[in-house]
């Protein structure tokens, strides 16, 4: 896949969210636990929700989330996060989630090529869930520095 990367201003998305550290690798076994416990508080509340979004480090995943419009109640678990604002490097990735490593790298080349200089922050937001792998969209950002 070829992939278009862009600058843009990233406005914050605001998140149901849960925050918990896991490394790369631990994501894809753990990942899911965690967005099943903001949706369960999403369906709890009746909020309006957009989309998934998990937001990373250098060290691996710190948040997990879903879109919904503020204000938002929380409890002991669930709270209120949005993403960073700024310039940032994006692109999307249509396919499976486990072959986002493409996209991420079109934006590590971009940035290198242009010298543009990168944070570790980065996040993915998770389209439309479709049965069909190549229409799922995933956005890629990593937060400039």
């Amino acid at each position: 896949m070829e992939y278009t990367v862009e600058i843009i201003e990233a406005e914050p998305r605001h998140l149901a969210a849960v925050e918990q550290q896991f490394s790369f690798r631990e994501v894809p076994t753990r990942l899911l636990s965690v967005l099943d416990q903001v949706w369960a508080f999403v369906r709890a509340n009746g909020l309006t929700h957009g989309h998934n979004v998990v937001l990373y480090d250098e060290h691996g995943m710190t948040v997990a989330g879903v879109e919904v419009p503020p204000p938002l109640p929380s409890n002991e678990r669930v709270r209120a996060v949005s993403t960073p604002t700024g310039r940032v490097a994006t692109t999307a990735h249509f396919g499976e989630y486990s072959d986002l490593g493409p996209a991420h790298q079109a934006i590590f080349d971009y940035c290198q090529t242009n010298g543009l200089p990168m944070t570790r922050t980065h996040w993915e937001v998770y389209g439309d869930w479709s049965p069909d792998p190549a229409t799922r969209r995933t956005d890629v950002f990593y937060l400039l520095g």
